[in-house]
């Protein structure tokens, strides 16, 4: 009977040391993340937040309505946009789908974007947990990576980049075979289920999870090639990627298919690379700091999202220090090559120092013909970067040789750390996307026709068109979107151009002409101008000598049967 309840309390304690990560970081995303949350209110209102709330929806809306998820014809209409080709965060959607359904997409995106910090940071504590044993420790690593600058910088708008607990989990898996914890069948399951789940997150993230596992596997091989099973991780590793591929084939078909619409390149490498000063300098979303260096970091490339290479000079010394501490030890030097490879990967094709392009070529270079990669932007292999700093850290606190004081030193260190990380809470904001009222209500249809498609202003990423779609609940279908990047297609129509306010001709009578054309061609039946449009596009659009509606605050131009335009 003793046995039975001492046996029952060791595993109650147990789910308890489970169950304290978890609250610990779901109060520090609150703490950071939730100001002036309310019902109807939205996480991030400005930027990309109306698109992810669109992807969230999409996937549960397509499917219950029987229609093919892999592509939409609710934007850029006719020809319709590839959703394998968009950030759709499949994954993401169809786990949500359930809140989606009974409460709506924005409250969908609010619960992942609050989420996202916590489930990185637990993942990455049940893998330093494997790592050290130590727990203390390992909650202090979950958080520099979980909270770290990289996922601070996506959550301003980057649901697919900002979560990542999937990360650690391809990690732990790898460790856990190599060192023959896990069996090959578990392995394959796990990895493959792992990569499918990452695929409908972001492909990016799997392609470049992908590559950096592949060098850290070369690099970590000679050294503990007669102590780890590194050829069946790899011939395992293998296998798994042959069951995602075959899981994953029909994606892979219209990922294929939908190829031929994509640009070049989507964003340029050498606008999204990382400044050497960042990993020491902070941005303006850091808030110790931030403000202070705004004049250093407002030369970087990129923007706040994409700035993320920050880890700050106390978790630098930390990082250094447990390099020290280690530096007998036969994997400290695989796994310090491979965090000077993420972190040159990281700056790009070249050397960008305080905003200035030194033109001294970098081993990204290598990259920029390879699949996917190619795609990929620089900057983000951050993430890698301040996963390998947290393990070290971590194994740095953990370290039991110091002695109390040595270890109480080292957690005073990285409170120190911690705080040069904190967040400018100013620039997490709930807020409140207004949409008309002709929109929400389902009434555009009745105006431009039935089977007719809208331009919606201000275009694309300029406004908030994708949001008031799925507030109107899919009621209307829109030439124009914002999705990543605008289809090739649509590039070669000069109307495109002019629809985003630039280049707009000096010659009224071309700038009406491209625009009926575009119009007719494809099939729009009126275009709706809202506050926040260019004023000059919209002058040159009110000009036109079409017949219109309006509704508050709210033109809607209706597009002229060719008989009637003159």
């Amino acid at each position: 009977m003793r046995r039975m309840t001492s046996d029952s309390s060791i595993r109650i304690g147990h789910r308890v040391f489970w169950v304290v990560p978890l609250l610990l970081y779901l109060v520090a995303s609150l703490a950071f993340f939730s100001h002036g949350i309310a019902p109807g209110l939205v996480f991030q209102p400005q930027g990309d937040s109306g698109a992810f709330i669109w992807f969230l929806n999409w996937w549960p809306f397509a499917l219950s309505h029987h229609i093919n998820p892999f592509v939409s014809f609710y934007v850029w209409s006719p020809i319709g946009f590839n959703m394998l080709w968009a950030t759709s965060v499949p994954t993401l959607s169809l786990l949500a789908a359930p809140i989606t359904l009974k409460f709506g997409p924005a409250t969908s995106w609010n619960l992942l974007s609050l989420m996202a910090p916590i489930l990185n940071s637990f993942a990455m504590y049940y893998l330093l947990r494997y790592i050290t044993k130590d727990r203390t420790a390992s909650l202090v690593g979950g958080y520099l990576f979980g909270f770290s600058s990289y996922v601070l910088g996506q959550l301003l708008g980057h649901l697919n980049l900002a979560f990542v607990p999937l990360i650690p989990v391809f990690t732990l898996l790898a460790l856990r075979r190599a060192n023959r914890d896990i069996g090959r069948v578990a392995f394959v399951a796990l990895t493959s289920l792992a990569a499918i789940l990452q695929f409908g997150i972001s492909m990016e993230l799997l392609a470049t999870a992908t590559f950096v596992g592949s060098l850290a596997g070369l690099l970590f091989f000679l050294p503990f090639k007669n102590t780890l099973d590194l050829k069946g991780l790899a011939k395992d590793t293998a296998v798994s990627g042959l069951i995602t591929i075959i899981v994953l084939a029909p994606a892979i078909y219209y990922l294929i298919v939908g190829y031929g619409q994509v640009p070049d390149v989507i964003n340029s490498a050498t606008a999204f690379s990382a400044d050497l000063l960042n990993f020491i300098v902070p941005t303006p979303i850091t808030r110790i700091g931030g403000s202070v260096f705004s004049h250093v970091s407002g030369k970087f490339t990129g923007n706040f999202s994409e700035q993320g290479a920050y880890l700050g000079i106390p978790l630098l010394i930390a990082a250094f220090l447990a390099v020290y501490a280690n530096r007998r030890a036969k994997w400290m030097r695989p796994i310090l090559l491979v965090l000077l490879f993420t972190m040159l990967f990281s700056l790009g094709p070249t050397l960008w120092i305080s905003g200035n392009d030194t033109t001294i070529p970098l081993p990204w270079q290598l990259l920029v013909h390879v699949p996917l990669l190619a795609h990929a932007l620089p900057v983000r292999f951050a993430v890698y970067t301040v996963l390998i700093v947290s393990v070290l850290v971590t194994l740095w606190l953990s370290d039991a040789s110091v002695g109390r004081v040595g270890k109480a030193g080292r957690y005073c260190f990285f409170v120190v750390a911690a705080v040069f990380l904190m967040p400018n809470a100013g620039f997490y904001l709930f807020g409140k996307i207004a949409t008309p009222d002709l929109l929400s209500q389902g009434r555009l249809s009745d105006v431009i026709g039935h089977n007719k498609t809208a331009i919606v202003l201000p275009y694309g990423h300029l406004g908030n068109s994708m949001y008031w779609q799925v507030s109107s609940n899919m009621t209307f279908r829109m030439t124009g979107g914002y999705l990543g990047f605008v289809p090739r297609y649509f590039s070669r129509f000069p109307a495109t151009s002019y629809l985003y306010g630039r280049e707009l001709p000096v010659s009224r009578e071309r700038f009406k002409n491209a625009i009926y054309a575009f119009c007719v061609i494809h099939d729009v039946g009126g275009i709706v101008i809202t506050p926040g449009t260019n004023p000059r596009l919209a002058a040159y659009l009110e000009r036109l000598p079409w017949e219109r509606v309006t509704e508050n605050s709210i033109l809607i131009l209706k597009v002229p049967e060719h008989s009637k335009l003159n």
